[in-house]
């Protein structure tokens, strides 16, 4: 095609037409192009898919040169004959280089041949009378053989292709196979690899085994089927029994055995080859240096594929300490025997509820002979009232970590109980043996003594009776009997009307007979179910349990008041001691013992008001006034927790020169909705309560910390007096609670003075002589206030470590004209003086009242006269008067003069 090209492009040149010289150009430009593409595809054809994007293109330039050929011949055609000759030779050529170059491709021979041809066959028929019948033969001929060549060419160049394509084919083929193989080859190799990499971890086992063994401190060994030896780690044998390893191997298995211990061993090695199970036995063997090692041999049989025994193997474990330690441990149990049969206590070691072993004292405590305790059941020596509640404690204390220690009523094996102390512990050895420890104590005398005790916590030690504590849980056990059998009992509150009188007369010794008489009377009126108890003092309980109404306790009432009322003999002399009773029902008159005993408590002063020697029973009046009572003392303690309650000050005067000497402290109370509320109604409520202590320690702190106030703005020439009431005088910390306020103020103890009603001395005048001398003993002093309304004897008043008598307001009030009063105050005068008393004058109202006072040598007075209590602040403004002027202060205060009757009663 390019010697066609280059032909065309030289005639082209030659000739003289413009139009074929550029059209010659032409088309060496693209046959240059066609050429390319040929190469090209020809270089890519060896793939089995040639790109079709070649194709397309080489399909695109071929067909344009057909048609640029196949126009030629209509230009070629007129010029000249020659030419047109030229032009249909170079068809032929070009004919055959398509054929040989397009072949593969029949698209591209196509649409190159049928413009070639149709162009150069076309001009004849335009032009026939142009050629000749030469031209036509050879246009002819050349298309027969163009055509025919066309036709073997390309079948030859299909056939020749499709092999190369087949051949391409298998090539993929090869190498898709090629591939597979490689793949094969690397799995192969790797299996290899994983097959090495598994022999070398068994033979680095085999090592580890190996060196395993050959290090190990146990003998590891193996005989064959007669019993010598082929193996044994060197290490092993060597430190355990001193020899080499090649001085074993061949030996007989018990070559090295002590004598004592080879034939045990030459049987059991034998019984192991006939019978096939393993074999462990220890026995003694013989160092080479003579001393015995003992050995626990294990072994099992060894077979070959056949199954036929040929030999075994085993361990040899020294367990010489072990042997050791079992020596140790017999005479470690020998002494211990020997310490539990000299111990004190019983001991016993018990498993699964049974007595394994027990010393010897426990077999004394229960009464056993040596030895008969063994697989008695532990339940069987409780008493049957305790026995399950015992046995489900010691089965958790058995099951788990713990321990039961506690007092047990036991039974001996001649049926006599007893007390005994049980301390029982979990035996945790890791074995899960459900075993326990058992320490006994016989405590029987103990137990006794323990039960005078609480005889003595809950019985009256005077007269036998049940005490206040006893009491309380009898009357809560009675109450939830009647809640649920929905019955009604009686509480009956008894106090004795002229005891004090009595006690006065024949002495404490005789009082004491007096109440022990009391208490038998009243133990033997009762039924068996009543209680009757002492509540304190002279002062006697009783509890009816299931009567049917208010009229059967009226009738026991009535019968103990006539029984009381005989007389009774004290020291060789009839005394009569009549008693005022009062009355409560359960559930009428109260559903709680507080209310119980409150109720009947107020019924029995009914009766003392009543003229006493009589009962009285507690009716709605009484539950009115207590229910006021009650709303009162909840007022009270909200007042005090909320610190509602003030402190006022009441100066009391030197009656010769007007100087203060002492402030007396006194509780007062302004409730915001209800206004002021006397001390003469909130006082009595907080004795009753027991609130009275908590009052009391109140005051007497602020009022410390008020005297240090003062002291600090120079009032230091004052002493400071704080009431006790007698509620008080029972509470056992009373001096150390005092003695702590004071030292948390810095309060000189000097400055205090304690004022105790002549009623709360009386009430228990031994209490209160050694309570005024532990106050004596610190330095605080004693006032009596109320003196003379008591009814403390004369002959016992210079008993008491009194500083000061202070004269009750009412001996005052008829001064100088009451000739009655007159005297009493003259005697007090008299009396206080000559014990060296200083006298107080309480209730000082007028000028003619301190000038008597004064005349007879009453030191101090106290009254409105001189000032009425006020609040701190007011208490300042007087001190500083009376700095000023001492004798301001016996100016009466007129504002003092319009308080109510309860402030001018009460303080």
């Amino acid at each position: 095609m390019l010697a066609a090209g280059a032909a065309i492009y030289v005639l082209g040149r030659s000739l003289p037409v413009a139009a074929w010289r550029g059209w010659a150009e032409a088309v060496m430009a693209g046959i240059a192009l066609l050429v390319a593409l040929s190469v090209s595809y020809r270089l890519n054809r060896s793939t089995a898919q040639p790109s079709r994007l070649w194709a397309c293109l080489i399909v695109l330039v071929v067909g344009l040169n057909g048609l640029a050929w196949g126009a030629l011949g209509l230009i070629v055609l007129p010029e000249s004959q020659a030419a047109y000759i030229l032009f249909l030779s170079l068809v032929v050529a070009l004919s055959a280089g398509a054929i040989y170059a397009l072949a593969p491709i029949l698209a591209a021979l196509v649409a190159f041949l049928l413009p070639l041809i149709f162009g150069a066959s076309l001009p004849l028929v335009l032009h026939p009378g142009s050629g000749n019948s030469e031209v036509v033969a050879l246009f002819t001929l050349y298309c027969i053989v163009g055509a025919g060549t066309v036709w073997r060419v390309s079948r030859m160049i299909d056939g020749g292709y499709q092999s190369a394509f087949d051949a391409a084919r298998q090539i993929v083929d090869l190498i898709v196979t090629k591939e597979a193989l490689g793949r094969a080859n690397e799995a192969l190799q790797d299996e290899l690899t994983e097959i090495r990499c598994v022999q070398t971890d068994l033979e680095e086992n085999e090592n580890h085994f190996r060196a395993l063994v050959e290090t190990s401190g146990d003998i590891v060994w193996a005989v064959d089927a007669m019993g010598c030896y082929t193996y044994v780690n060197g290490s092993a044998i060597e430190a355990t029994l001193g020899y080499r390893s090649e001085e074993v191997i061949g030996a007989p298995f018990t070559q090295f055995a002590a004598a004592v211990s080879a034939q045990t061993f030459d049987d059991e090695f034998f019984k192991l080859i006939d019978t096939g199970d393993q074999l462990s036995v220890s026995g003694e063997f013989l160092h080479r240096n003579g001393h015995p090692v003992y050995l626990n041999v294990r072994a099992i049989v060894l077979h070959d594929n056949a199954g036929n025994v040929i030999g075994a193997s085993g361990t040899a474990v020294d367990v010489s300490e072990i042997k050791a330690a079992e020596v140790l441990l017999k005479q470690a149990l020998s002494e211990q025997n020997a310490i539990l049969n000299s111990a004190t206590v019983g001991i016993a070691f018990v498993q699964g509820g049974e007595i394994v072993r027990a010393n010897s004292e426990l077999e004394k405590i229960f009464g056993y002979l040596p030895g008969a305790m063994t697989k008695i059941a532990m339940d069987a020596l409780c008493v049957l009232e305790g026995s399950q509640a015992w046995l489900a404690t010691v089965n958790n204390v058995a099951a788990g970590p713990g321990v039961y220690d506690h007092d047990q009523m036991c039974r001996r094996r001649d049926g006599t109980d007893f007390w005994c102390r049980l301390a029982v512990r979990s035996l945790d050895d890791g074995t899960q043996s459900n075993a326990t420890i058992w320490v006994v104590q016989d405590i029987s005398d103990r137990k006794q003594k323990e039960q005078a005790i609480e005889h003595a916590a809950l019985h009256d030690t005077l007269t036998g009776l049940p005490n206040r504590a006893m009491l309380s849980d009898r009357l809560q056990q009675t109450i939830k009997h009647a809640a649920r059998a929905n019955r009604k009992f009686g509480v009956l509150f008894i106090d004795l009307d002229r005891f004090k009188l009595v006690n006065d007369s024949v002495g404490h010794d005789g009082g004491d007979q007096l109440l022990r008489t009391v208490a038998e009377r009243l133990r033997l009126r009762l039924r068996s179910g009543d209680t009757v108890a002492r509540q304190g003092g002279d002062e006697f309980i009783i509890v009816l349990p299931e009567v049917c109404g208010l009229a059967d306790i009226e009738r026991v009432a009535e019968n103990i008041r006539t029984e009381l009322a005989r007389p009774i003999q004290i020291f060789g002399t009839d005394y009569v001691v009549t008693c005022s009773i009062g009355i409560s029902m359960y559930p009428d008159h109260g559903t709680d013992a507080r209310a119980l005993l409150k109720h009947a408590d107020a019924a029995m002063y009914l009766a003392k008001g009543g003229g006493k020697d009589t009962y009285r029973v507690f009716t709605e009046e009484l539950r009115l006034q207590a229910s006021q009572e009650v709303q009162l003392e909840n007022l009270l303690r909200v007042a005090m927790e909320r610190q509602q309650l003030d402190v006022y000050y009441q100066p009391r005067i030197d009656l010769a020169t007007g100087r203060i000497c002492s402030l007396e402290a006194l509780a007062r109370w302004q409730h915001s909705d209800i206004g002021w509320i006397g001390p003469d109604k909130f006082i009595p409520v907080a004795e009753r309560t027991g609130l009275i202590g908590r009052l009391g320690e109140w005051v007497l702190r602020r009022a410390c910390k008020d005297l240090m106030y003062l002291s600090a703005s120079g009032h230091s020439d004052f002493d400071l007096s704080v009431n006790l009431s007698h509620c008080q005088l029972s509470e056992p910390e009373l001096v150390a609670n005092v003695c702590s306020v004071l030292k948390e103020f810095d309060c000189d103890p000097r400055r205090l003075e304690l004022e105790l009603t002549e009623t709360a001395i009386a009430q228990n005048a031994e209490q209160a002589v050694e309570i005024m001398k532990s106050f004596e003993a610190v330095g605080i002093s004693i006032a009596v206030d109320d003196f003379g309304t008591g009814y403390s004897s004369l002959s016992q008043l210079k008993r008491f470590p009194i500083r000061t008598l202070k004269i009750d307001r009412s001996f005052v009030a008829g001064l100088p004209r009451e000739e009655d009063d007159v005297a009493i105050v003259l005697a007090i005068i008299a009396m206080a003086k000559r014990l060296g008393m200083r006298v107080v004058a309480e209730g000082v109202e007028t000028l003619e009242q301190r000038q008597f006072l004064m005349h007879h040598e009453c030191e101090e007075g106290q009254g409105y006269l001189f000032g009425k209590p006020m609040p701190l602040s007011e208490i300042i403004q007087v001190l500083n008067a009376s700095r000023r002027a001492p004798e301001l202060v016996a100016v009466p205060d007129r504002a003092a003069r319009r308080l109510t009757l309860a402030e001018s009663q009460y303080k």
